[in-house]
């Protein structure tokens, strides 16, 4: 397509890694506004249906990483702590997404643009997000 720059070698694959780890992913409703849930009882992620292929595997990798955690739902929990629990699920699921190189490369080419490093490596802008915030916490 015109225009568009892919700057990504990611090759990591939430859907076989959901099978991997003996979780079903349904389409459906989440609920509550959500883009997808994990649901530790029945070891089932539901991912709102009508999500763009690259939403669908950012979600799908953050709902992965509540798996691994065994993380439930909490509705009265502290919202710091519900924050905290999200970013470290948005940064586990970007350190999966995003190639290091690749990311450098993007921002070599998009330095001011969110959105356009976001799609250059076929991510959202909170994945992009989460990996930059995640970089700065790491480098000296």
């Amino acid at each position: 397509m015109y225009g568009r720059r892919t700057v990504t070698s990611s090759h990591y694959d939430p859907w076989a890694h959901a099978r991997e780890l003996g979780l079903r992913v349904l389409w459906g409703d989440p609920g509550d506004g959500l883009l997808g849930l994990y649901d530790h009882d029945t070891r089932i992620i539901v991912l709102r249906e009508g999500m763009s292929q690259m939403q669908s595997r950012c979600v799908l990798a953050h709902e992965i990483v509540h798996a691994e955690h065994g993380d439930m739902p909490l509705k009265d929990a502290d919202p710091i702590w519900c924050a905290q629990r999200e970013q470290r699920c948005d940064e586990v699921a970007a350190g999966r997404l995003i190639d290091a190189a690749a990311y450098v490369r993007a921002m070599q080419v998009f330095p001011h643009c969110l959105h356009s490093l976001a799609r250059a490596l076929h991510v959202t802008p909170d994945i992009a997000t989460a990996f930059a915030a995640q970089r700065r916490r790491c480098s000296p």
